[in-house]
């Protein structure tokens, strides 16, 4: 069952982590097919594979579909999310390092402020236990927003 409303609240290029808790597992999470998404977008209705997403994360296991369903854009395997026995940790950096632009950290959220209001982002955690695309569960959805950092502003993180 998705939690909704988990929203959270962040300044411009900070460095964070998101833990989401699942409290109605049957067991363990942590296992070698559990999969998970995380992603951060302008629009809870973003563009296929456009440049809505502004982050996104997984964890180290690949994401697959077993024929013969259809062929789905694969999901791809990023890093950034670990699974714990009860919970799943999503960490943001700066800057991954990460030459694809969806796959680095907070600075990809590059919001234009103006009149320093703080601007609002969407997104979804996505969690398969068996590690396909198509039997996965949207568990936590909410907002992410981002207001103006006066230590950004005055030069001393880009």
């Amino acid at each position: 069952m998705a939690s909704f409303n988990q929203n959270f609240t962040i300044y411009d290029l900070d460095r964070f982590m998101v833990r989401f808790h699942v409290v109605d597992i049957e067991s363990s999470l942590d296992n070698d097919t559990n999969t998970v998404w995380w992603g951060v977008s302008t629009t809870p209705s973003p563009s296929p594979w456009g440049s809505d997403v502004k982050i996104q994360k997984t964890n180290l296991t690949s994401w697959y579909e077993a024929p013969p369903v259809p062929a789905i854009q694969p999901v791809p395997v990023i890093g950034g999310a670990v699974i714990y026995s009860s919970y799943i940790n999503i960490e943001i950096p700066l800057n991954s390092g990460s030459a694809a632009s969806n796959q680095s950290g907070s600075v990809n959220l590059n919001p234009t402020f103006t009149d320093s209001s703080p601007i609002t982002y969407y997104h979804e955690c996505v969690f398969a236990d068996d590690g396909l695309q198509q039997g996965s569960t949207v568990i936590a959805t909410g907002t992410l927003t981002v207001y103006e950092s006066l230590f950004t502003k005055q030069g001393y993180r880009k």
